[in-house]
């Protein structure tokens, strides 16, 4: 996609504040390109979700903004020498910048200088910090020096003499806070010590919890803590958003409901991700995904729409027609299935399962980098593919159509794979 990278380009130059009218014109222009100005039969929320979730990996560029800003956290945190303007920043503040984002907001303020480019990325970052998943406040990697309440006196050094930053698990555990004769600190038991570690534990039970601050560290707080620029970082912060946003797939529960069956979250993955990577021919990727958000309708849909007919199957007159009965169900269709199982026992060891979870959505007990490579899945791919040319039709597609499809499959594979210079693994999946 071209515009992807134009919109990163000025996500990371001009890291500046933007309304959220400004995305959603942006996804109004997408959805209007996308369904040509029709109404949408997929949600943009499944759209933009990852493949192996169930959507199609459209850039989801609320996500990506967030994204450009975080990386910028990670560039203050890590000391990268490479990028000019973190110097710039740094030397626009009184303060270390690899800092600020895990102080109080209360301090933050009180230490920030009017920077608008500093201060929209710690805008964002607190819209951050309410919930969980990135870094919910209190972080334990707060840095207590920068608050009012800490004293010198509470400083630690290693045995080599140097000072050691202090965290909250310098102070706190599990139990509760670390009493202050215990702390590898010098004069712990005078009374002015005494004092200042009481008034930092208050300020600490002020802010949050205890228990808060000796917390198990987030991915991106592990990441930041590990003190290295990662390669790709825009790429693993926004992967890193994508996973934490919750997605409720209609389609994963109707297909449950209707199977009887529940799907794993491990599962419905590999499922997922087998609709897109099981074949290199781009016809039967849509066609995968098609069946798996149920694109197609049936005399079940068809009826709640005026002038449409009846709900009876148009192969059987069996009435309340669903997805399952039109793909599985109905007794002529079941017979074609029948035949391309038979087939499928004569080239695959051991003989695969008749049932419409394997058939249907490619869900096999084997492993899913194994399953793709199969000739199995391409001999299903093609019954499905056969089965949408014969739709809304009395009759099932006969066996002859669907070796002509497979061959048409074989066919498109080939060529992807003499582009693509693998025509080693394509022989490997159809003649081994």
């Amino acid at each position: 996609m071209n515009i992807l990278p134009r919109v990163l380009y000025l996500f990371q130059t001009l890291p500046i504040l933007l309304p959220h009218t400004f995305f959603a014109q942006l996804r109004t222009m997408i959805s209007t390109y996308v369904w040509n100005s029709k109404k949408p039969r997929i949600s943009m929320a499944l759209l933009t979700a990852p493949k192996q979730r169930g959507g199609v990996a459209l850039p989801h560029f609320w996500h990506y903004y967030i994204a450009s800003h975080l990386q910028r956290i990670v560039e203050w945190t890590t000391g990268s020498a490479t990028r000019p303007w973190v110097a710039l920043e740094q030397a626009t503040a009184r303060f270390p910048l690899q800092c600020l984002p895990w102080l109080p907001i209360s301090v933050q303020k009180s230490l920030m200088d009017p920077h608008p480019l500093t201060q929209t990325t710690i805008r964002i970052w607190r819209t951050l910090t309410r919930g969980e998943g990135i870094a919910p406040f209190p972080s334990p990697l707060m840095p207590l020096q920068w608050l009012p309440t800490f004293s010198r006196t509470l400083t630690s050094t290693n045995p080599e003499g140097q000072t050691i930053p202090p965290r909250p698990k310098h102070f706190l555990t599990e139990r509760g806070p670390t009493p202050c004769n215990q702390l590898p600190i010098p004069h712990a038991k005078s009374f002015l010590t005494r004092f200042h570690h009481h008034r930092l534990i208050q300020t600490l039970r002020s802010h949050a919890p205890i228990q808060d601050y000796i917390r198990p560290l987030t991915q991106f707080e592990a990441l930041v803590e590990r003190g290295r620029y990662p390669s790709h970082c825009l790429s693993m912060m926004y992967d890193m958003l994508q996973a934490l946003t919750p997605l409720t797939s209609t389609s994963r529960t109707n297909w449950e409901r209707e199977l009887n069956h529940t799907f794993e979250d491990h599962q419905w993955s590999a499922i997922c991700q087998l609709a897109h990577s099981s074949s290199t021919a781009v016809r039967v990727q849509k066609a995968n995904y098609k069946v798996l958000t149920r694109w197609h309708k049936t005399p079940q849909v068809l009826t709640h729409f005026a002038g449409q007919g009846t709900d009876k199957c148009w192969r059987c007159d069996a009435p309340g027609a669903s997805p399952l009965h039109i793909w599985w169900d109905c007794p002529i269709i079941s017979d074609f299935w029948r035949s391309v199982h038979d087939c499928l026992c004569d080239v695959a060891e051991p003989p695969p399962p008749l049932t419409p979870e394997y058939c249907l959505l490619n869900h096999s007990d084997a492993p899913p980098e194994v399953f793709r490579k199969s000739i199995a899945v391409r001999l299903l791919h093609a019954a499905c593919l056969v089965i949408l040319r014969f739709w809304r039709k009395p009759t099932a597609p006969p066996l002859t159509v669907w070796l002509q499809e497979v061959e048409n499959i074989r066919s498109a594979e080939e060529r992807v794979a003499l582009l693509q210079g693998k025509t080693a693994e394509h022989l490997q999946s159809w003649y081994y």
